[in-house]
């Protein structure tokens, strides 16, 4: 009972000290009567018990040991260990209806985070669903999107969904698809033309051939018009997030499939347009996005990556403008960039818009924020 009890929670503590005292009345004939019982069933004690003394299961979910090493994830409810099997059902019963001193994020209605199971059947009605639209709200969208809206949509709606339970804002807004690029590059046979226009390995080697042929695929993405479907869908998410107001602000940014691999960085080579006002604006500046995948940084980054290009897809992420000018914007880094320091929160931030931090065009403020000393509730700044 010690080492249990040392190994234990303080709910659990609690628990053993007023069970102690019934389990030490059991009459030793009680015992040897359910020692008889068990040898009597026909399938072995181990068996009944579960895996209770090697892995266990707590509210349907494993655990291998107790506590967990994870505090942050360590599941509160009764583990069925060998000393809690030992109680009457009745007892048993009681445990698990009782709430756990600690918080219990498992017990919280939330939604199912990329690292936890999905419902198997619902999860591929969604997917299936992502994959076919056309636009896609960002509150709906998030780290699991990456494949059908590409790498900042995905972490906006991640975004969006996680952190309304802490009060941080996030803008809302919505994404084109991978899918709807595709569709739009199947039209009149231009995804053929550029995939035969970038077999070309002169492009590859002859600077002026790279600017030639990256220009002449742009040209091309700007003279296709959308497909009515395309459109109308665009029309009705823009709708839907500006209530059909010509003057409400928009930016709209690249969102690619492949941006951010552990291998390869992408972020920064497709293009981001702020202030975007009406929906004929819009219309163009998705366009141009769609165009931008083609610039001749990114034909060349590819290349070099040996990244294929057809299998690289690009979504507009369509987002809500803020106001810039009381405030201040900027880059936030889990670990100093310089020396790779892990205990340290570096922050980079300058008045107005981002835009300028991010493309080096202002000396931006630089905070370091310690994280120990920050944990603690100090001034760690």
């Amino acid at each position: 009972e010690s080492s249990i009890r040392s190994s234990l929670p303080f709910p659990h503590m609690m628990r053993l000290r007023h069970q102690r005292s019934s389990l030490n009345l059991v009459p030793f004939v009680a015992a040897l009567f359910g020692i008889a019982v068990l040898l009597l069933q026909p399938t072995g004690p181990q068996e009944l018990l579960g895996s209770a003394t090697t892995s266990g299961t707590t509210r349907g979910r494993s655990i291998s040991s107790f506590p967990h090493q994870n505090t942050r994830r360590m599941f509160f409810g009764a583990p069925t260990n060998g000393l809690y099997q030992s109680l009457d059902s009745k007892q048993k019963q009681q445990q698990q209806q009782q709430q756990p001193f600690f918080p219990n994020p498992i017990n919280q209605p939330q939604r199912t985070a990329p690292w936890r199971a999905r419902s198997t059947a619902a999860q591929e009605g969604v997917s299936v669903a992502k994959a076919t639209a056309f636009c896609i709200p960002l509150e709906q969208l998030n780290n699991n999107d990456v494949e059908y809206v590409g790498g900042k949509s995905a972490s906006l709606g991640e975004m969006i969904s996680e952190l309304a339970s802490a009060d941080v804002p996030v803008p809302g807004g919505f994404s084109t698809t991978a899918h709807a690029y595709r569709l739009f590059l199947a039209q009149s046979g231009l995804a053929e033309e550029i995939d035969t226009l970038l077999q070309n390995p002169e492009v590859y080697t002859d600077v002026r051939k790279l600017q030639e042929t990256g220009k002449y695929i742009r040209d091309k993405i700007l003279a296709t018009p959308f497909s009515p479907e395309l459109e109308r869908a665009m029309l009705e998410s823009w709708e839907s997030v500006t209530g059909g107001d010509e003057n409400a602000a928009l930016a709209v940014r690249s969102s690619a499939t492949a941006e951010d691999l552990p291998d390869a960085s992408f972020a920064g080579q497709q293009e981001t347009y702020l202030n975007v006002r009406g929906k004929d604006e819009l219309f163009v500046k998705v366009k141009q996005v769609f165009a931008s995948l083609f610039t001749d940084r990114a034909i060349s980054y590819r290349h070099d990556r040996d990244f294929d290009h057809n299998k690289v897809a690009l979504a507009a992420t369509v987002q809500k403008m803020v106001r810039s000018e009381t405030g201040s914007a900027g880059v936030m880094f889990s670990l100093d960039t310089e020396t790779g320091f892990r205990n340290v929160v570096f922050v980079t931030s300058a008045w107005g818009l981002g835009e300028t931090v991010v493309g080096g065009t202002v000396n931006p403020d630089e905070f370091y924020a310690f994280k120990p000393t920050l944990a603690e509730g100090k001034d760690a700044i």
